[in-house]
């Protein structure tokens, strides 16, 4: 009959216990935020219906691997949409330096 209030309440705290979802376990992971952080290339998309609209993200730790990296998420990706619209071309920054300007309908 003693460990009938303990167990209780142990029962109790389990039910009760904060849910903490996973994004937010994820946000305060180190290794989670160093990933993150060393996200150093951006392709962004512009079409007849959007403009700048970043599609990809990478770590690529140079212009030269970065803009290969958007060229190739560009021929992956993209360059199946050229004959639909008439607009198609994406800008690829390095750490906030762009290192590609370029018109998909053209090339």
């Amino acid at each position: 009959m003693r460990g009938i209030p303990y167990l209780a309440a142990v029962v109790l705290g389990l039910v009760t216990a904060p849910v903490v979802p996973a994004a937010a376990q994820e946000s305060r992971d180190p290794r989670a935020i160093r990933q993150r952080a060393a996200l150093d290339c951006t392709f962004r998309l512009t079409n007849d219906y959007i403009k700048d609209v970043i599609l990809m993200q990478d770590t690529t730790f140079s212009p030269d691997a970065c803009a290969s990296s958007c060229a190739r998420f560009a021929e992956e990706s993209v360059i199946s949409m050229r004959e639909a619209v008439y607009v198609l071309r994406y800008t690829c920054e390095y750490r906030g330096r762009m290192v590609a300007d370029v018109d998909l309908k053209v090339t």
